[in-house]
């Protein structure tokens, strides 16, 4: 009896805090409005460039009205933010049953986030009120990990189908979202061998594995074909997804990597593309000694050579070879010549890509936890091994201790950690392969990180609590 009224009143204390999610984020809805940025158009006119799930979502709220479709969008952004979070938070809370102080601080930790990126971030503005990707993406990536967190602690094969299925979805939305499949496939790894790692279990678990990728990105490819085809009458995928490895080579290249090109005019275009950045002072060659002065200067100049130069020359250069050919004759165009450039100069450049990809990697590891600036990276560094030292500790205390108090919330909580953790790695590695870290494609596991980080600090205390000795 005294159970179930404790049961009740939790129950009633995380609804109060659902409702004032739903209000936190309405109020900002409201408060700021909707937020364009110089991609918003793209989707909203559903770029050939775009993945298709995004333009859809604003073509759908187009339906009913065509004149607040936008804010429309920004409303059930919010409430997507606001549910997400708080089931998230909920779930954590309740399977790891969390004291009020430290649940307080995990239900925080979204909101946190959210206010990070309307006062700290240089965009003053949170992504629930943009019209961009990651309106939704933020959003999803958290139901995401939590049907994930269920699978690997419940084995639940609900949570696992929920998980693909939100997972097809982000990956729709933006391709970074790959991730999440990497994340799903070493889950499922996980579950076969978790007993015992055999032949057997490693076979199944990888053929389970391909089978998920498969069905995943296959049904991806059917979507975005499918999509194009409505809209373009060409069954194909979208647009202008090799023009950041381009962008990559560009930077980092030299006048002399021209002559890997066998095609004299893309050689000739690669060349008057390299000198106008050159002369601008955007390549990598210009860039300062020292981590930090390279991390800036790639940055400040990605830009400047993907947008500002090499795509518009690039489709340019396509328009004159394809006299009157349609916008998405040109795009495919467009594609073709980043593909000749990728492949003439992609492979003598290793060292150096290896190198920007480091350094971008750093970047984005600080720019996940906090921010780049000196004193955040410090501060990043500390956190990260808080973050390490906390779940070694309970590592090496389920070893050593088999019956130390609720073994299986301590396997539970490392499990958490970990793919916390390779979400982060799998998230700034990719980002860092193609594009510069910036908040916007690292924010997906901010949220993440600080909540897992309560749940160590909270079960290392308990340990510490029930340790032989102590009262």
């Amino acid at each position: 009896m005294i159970s179930d009224v404790k049961n009740s009143r939790q129950s009633l204390y995380s609804y109060f805090i659902l409702i004032l999610y739903i209000l936190f984020y309405l109020f900002f809805a409201l408060f700021d409005g909707v937020i364009t940025g110089p991609d918003s158009p793209g989707y909203i006119h559903m770029s050939f460039t775009r993945e298709p799930v995004y333009p859809l979502l604003l073509a759908f709220f187009r339906l009913f009205t065509e004149e607040n479709y936008l804010f429309c969008t920004v409303v059930f952004q919010s409430c997507l933010a606001a549910f997400s979070g708080w089931a998230l938070s909920h779930w954590l809370i309740k399977h790891f049953r969390i004291s009020p102080p430290f649940g307080l601080l995990i239900f925080f930790c979204p909101i946190a986030t959210s206010l990070l990126c309307r006062f700290a971030a240089g965009r003053a503005s949170m992504f629930s009120n943009s019209i961009l990707s990651e309106g939704i993406t933020v959003s999803l990536y958290l139901l995401f990990m939590l049907y994930l967190f269920r699978f690997l602690t419940e084995n639940s094969r609900r949570c696992f189908y929920g998980a693909a299925f939100v997972s097809f979805l982000l990956i729709g939305t933006r391709k970074q979202m790959l991730v999440t499949l990497l994340l799903l496939c070493m889950a499922l790894l996980y579950r076969h061998c978790r007993r015992q790692i055999t032949l057997r279990s490693l076979l199944t678990g990888v053929a389970a594995a391909l089978l998920l990728t498969v069905c995943i990105l296959g049904g991806f490819r059917l979507l975005d074909g499918t999509y194009n085809y409505v809209l373009r009458g060409k069954f194909t995928g979208h647009s202008s997804s090799n023009r950041f490895l381009t962008t990559m080579v560009f930077y980092n290249a030299r006048p002399g990597d021209a002559d890997y090109i066998r095609d004299p005019q893309i050689r000739q275009l690669f060349l008057a593309i390299y000198d106008i950045c050159d002369e601008k002072g955007s390549l990598g060659s210009h860039a300062g000694s020292g981590w930090r002065n390279e991390v800036d200067h790639f940055g400040n100049h990605y830009d400047h050579i993907q947008i500002d130069t090499m795509w518009p020359m690039i489709l340019q250069y396509a328009k004159e070879t394809l006299a009157g050919a349609d916008s998405t004759s040109l795009d495919l165009e467009s594609d073709r010549i980043n593909r000749v450039i990728i492949r003439s100069i992609l492979p003598h450049q290793i060292p150096k890509l290896l190198r920007t990809l480091w350094n971008n990697f750093l970047s984005g590891l600080a720019h996940t936890v906090a921010g780049n600036r000196p004193a955040l990276v410090n501060y990043s560094i500390f956190i990260y091994a808080a973050y390490l030292f906390l779940t070694l500790r309970l590592f090496y205390t389920i070893r050593r201790q088999p019956i130390s108090p609720q073994p299986p919330l301590i396997r539970d909580a490392l499990l958490v950690s970990c793919w916390v953790l390779l979400g982060i790695l799998g998230n700034v590695g990719l980002v860092s392969a193609v594009i510069f870290c910036q908040n916007r494609y690292t924010i997906y596991n901010m949220p993440l990180f600080y909540m897992a980080g309560v749940i160590l600090l909270y079960c290392n205390l308990l340990i510490l609590r029930h340790r032989p000795g102590t009262k």
